[in-house]
């Protein structure tokens, strides 16, 4: 009966320890998975990370090297042209040189120049010596503005404002001379050859367009002619400050 007992004990005492084994297994295995898990988790976080940042420093780096090259580059040009300029201007700077030089240098350019009247603080004084230099000046053509007060405008509040009734004679005068020299340039291109650019709209039988060197001519008005380039001679100014002219030959281009 002794042994029977003892024999028992022992039994379950090697059941306790195969469980005790069992457990101490398993939460080994259960250690080493969670580990596992934990460890390719991290570093799947840490490489997800690394390219978050890898991305993100190459965008900072080329947004910091366009940044820098822009700047370099405007820096560059700006002294470039600033260094033109100046050149340019000093050569230049007086402009009746510089027409007299583009003139010679571009056989039959057309030269128009923008100018405004009565603009505050003009005398007449100041408008005669313009009207004198324009004159002089071996230009084709004058754009010429009239001055007109404009809200928000530092000119509105100026001293010497010029009466409307005066801005407009100056304006008149100057519109005058313009015609004058247009008509000179014109009448230098008479007997020329030239190609026109002609026009679509009909007009009196005549259909108009402009060389290359912008003289407004009239053609007798042909079927298929609009919208085509012309090789032609220029004739004669007519009443209405244009430029007859014909066609040297049927080709349309």
């Amino acid at each position: 009966m002794f042994v029977v007992v003892f024999v028992g004990v022992l039994v379950g005492v090697f059941v306790l320890v195969l469980v005790f084994v069992g457990v101490f297994v398993f939460v080994g295995v259960l250690v080493v998975v969670l580990v596992g898990v934990f460890v390719t988790v991290l570093v799947g976080v840490l490489v997800f990370v690394g390219v978050i940042v890898n991305v993100l420093v190459g965008v900072l780096v080329e947004v910091i090297v366009g940044v820098i090259v822009g700047v370099l580059v405007d820096v560059l040009v700006g002294v470039i042209v600033g260094v033109f300029v100046d050149v340019f201007v000093g050569v230049f700077v007086d402009v009746t040189v510089f027409v007299g030089v583009l003139v010679g240098v571009f056989v039959d350019v057309f030269v128009g120049v923008d100018v405004i009247v009565g603009f505050p603080g003009e005398t007449e004084e100041h408008f005669l010596e313009t009207y004198q230099f324009l004159n002089e000046l071996e230009i084709s053509y004058l754009h010429v503005f009239t001055y007109s007060e404009r809200d928000n405008t530092p000119a509105k509040d100026m001293a010497g404002s010029v009466p409307v009734a005066e801005r407009k004679r100056r304006n008149k005068m100057l519109r005058i001379l313009s015609a004058k020299k247009l008509r000179a340039f014109y009448e230098k291109q008479q007997g020329k050859s030239a190609t026109v650019l002609v026009e679509h709209e009909e007009k009196y039988g005549f259909l108009h367009g402009f060389t290359e060197n912008y003289v407004k001519v009239k053609i007798p008005y042909a079927s298929g002619l609009a919208n085509t380039t012309q090789r032609v001679i220029l004739g004669g100014v007519d009443e209405e400050g244009m430029v007859a002219c014909d066609i040297t030959d049927n080709v349309i281009a």
